[in-house]
């Protein structure tokens, strides 16, 4: 994660379940000193992935991808990963661990989700519902594509260290209107 920028391309996974590559246009929080506890989802086909707490990662429920925070997690829970780099494939969580890392990165995709270390995860945090997170950003993905086709560069092309100001705005006015919509 430290190693992407702001306009590289990542593996992402579509609304209709399909690999695609997708443009990095933010970081809502990039904290390479922070030291945080993650939660590791070992999977059965040998992939691992290290998520915050409440983070949300994709699980299969029905044939149908969902998302759940990664401390609600449970082995058995089946998520999805990069089977032959079209679409995802099922694997089951065999075992999660805590871990004390060095780091808080959260990349946001055109997407809205990335596959990290080829897992499927959503690009969002601290929020009830994925959908809620990628309805939030509609106008900083706008202003994104226009920055970028009139200017030839992304408006947010200046990444800062720490929670990014449009996170921060987004966190207290939900906080004041809506806060069913957190979880804290």
């Amino acid at each position: 994660m430290e190693q992407l920028e702001i306009g590289s391309i990542v593996k992402a996974v579509s609304s209709d379940g399909r690999v695609v590559d997708s443009e990095v246009i933010m970081f809502m929080d990039r904290s390479e000193e922070v030291i945080g506890e993650y939660i590791k989802l070992s999977l059965q086909s040998g992939h691992e992935l290290h998520a915050s707490p409440l983070h949300l990662v994709a699980v299969q429920l029905n044939h149908t991808a969902v998302y759940k925070h990664a401390s609600t997690i449970r082995v058995g829970d089946v998520m999805l990963v990069d089977g032959d780099h079209k679409r995802v494939t099922p694997s089951p969580v065999v075992a999660i661990t805590k871990q004390q890392l060095r780091g808080a990165f959260a990349p946001t995709t055109m997407e809205g989700t990335l596959l990290v270390d080829d897992v499927f995860a959503s690009c969002y945090a601290m929020v009830r519902e994925h959908w809620m997170g990628h309805m939030a950003l509609i106008p900083m993905r706008a202003l994104h594509r226009v920055s970028k086709s009139v200017l030839g560069v992304s408006a947010w092309h200046r990444q800062q260290q720490g929670l990014h100001w449009v996170a921060s705005i987004l966190w207290k006015f939900a906080a004041a209107v809506m806060p069913s919509l957190l979880v804290a």
